[in-house]
């Protein structure tokens, strides 16, 4: 490790964001610059002991006698003393400074990757997906005195691609919350906003709005646990291209729901086709799986002026005999 730091430092000093992405804590680097300090005062007194053996026997040599240090020879230690000891300050003093200066640069190594716009917190991150590997920030948190979150689509020319796992965990000032088409389902899924109780509006791209209240993965998805009491406004925006079987699973707190003209399919979960034109009805444990099952005071606003071929039949079904009201060309 001290090695690696080492060469670092031989290296030079390069910009932050040219930096390699060594870990050193602090007291490592303060570590290795005072064995510096202590190497460097080592072979200062080496040499002047050296020197002192050699012009003492040169003295030896040119006197048959042992006579007591003359005053010139007092003065001339002395001046040798001093140097020797402002060669060590100095040494001293740039091994310090060449510590700090490292320290800083490691710090701001560490936090390039970091960015807030707008008071909301960005780090960049690697992502794998599919055996894609895609470079972009995710999103880990904000300032406290946010109302509006407004997410980017982009920092820095990349992607805003994920949320970390509760990045908002119980963050009560939230009352309308807005996600870019650039984060997907596929990163939405660790509950980002668990108990954020007082969000009133939310806009995304995906239909899933549990996955941001509601971590699947732990088996937390019951009707006990779904979205804010405080949620009434949904808007799916342009990008958002299909709503899935229990997207809206009994969101009974859901009074609107914006539908883009982009949704091309909406999937009602009950395997049954011709419903109502046959007269065949699935069977009743079917209904379950409806997108807005339970979504007992749910007005839908679609841009659509009539049903598109992909939406299933049963597709505003609250339940298996109660369809949600549907507003036409208006979003």
């Amino acid at each position: 490790m001290y090695f690696n730091l080492l060469s670092d430092i031989a290296g030079g000093l390069t910009p932050p964001l040219q930096q390699k992405q060594d870990n050193f804590s602090t007291w490592e680097i303060i570590g290795v610059f005072s064995i510096i300090a202590i190497i460097s005062i080592i072979l200062i007194f080496l040499i002047f002991f050296i020197v002192s053996k050699f012009r003492s026997k040169q003295h030896s040599s040119n006197n048959d006698t042992t006579q007591a240090p003359t005053t010139e020879k007092v003065k001339h230690n002395k001046i040798i003393y001093k140097t020797i000891a402002t060669f060590i300050i100095i040494i001293l003093l740039l091994s310090l400074a060449l510590g700090i200066i490292k320290i800083i640069s490691c710090a701001n190594t560490q936090n390039s990757n970091k960015i807030t716009v707008n008071g909301i917190y960005y780090e960049k991150a690697t992502f794998h997906k599919n055996g894609t590997t895609t470079e972009g920030y995710t999103v880990t948190g904000c300032n406290n005195d946010i109302k509006i979150l407004n997410i980017a689509d982009k920092i820095n020319e990349l992607p805003v691609i994920d949320i970390k796992k509760r990045a908002f965990l119980n963050n009560k000032n939230l009352t309308e919350v807005s996600i870019p088409n650039s984060i997907t389902s596929f990163y939405l899924c660790s509950a980002p906003f668990s108990g954020c109780t007082n969000i009133e509006k939310i806009t995304m791209a995906t239909s899933d709005v549990m996955l941001l209240f509601t971590d699947y993965g732990s088996g937390e998805m019951n009707l006990n646990i779904t979205v804010p009491a405080a949620l009434h406004y949904v808007y799916l925006s342009e990008g958002c291209t299909k709503i899935d079987t229990r997207d809206f699973y009994h969101c009974s707190n859901i009074r609107e729901i914006h539908i883009p003209q982009s949704v091309t399919t909406i999937k009602d979960g009950t395997n049954s086709t011709n419903i109502g034109v046959n007269g065949n009805t699935p069977p009743n444990g079917n209904f379950l799986n409806l997108p807005f099952v339970g979504c007992t005071n749910l007005r839908i606003y679609c841009a659509a002026k009539t049903k598109p071929n992909g939406w299933d039949t049963y597709w505003n079904f609250i339940n298996e005999s109660t369809q949600a009201e549907v507003i036409w060309g208006t979003y």
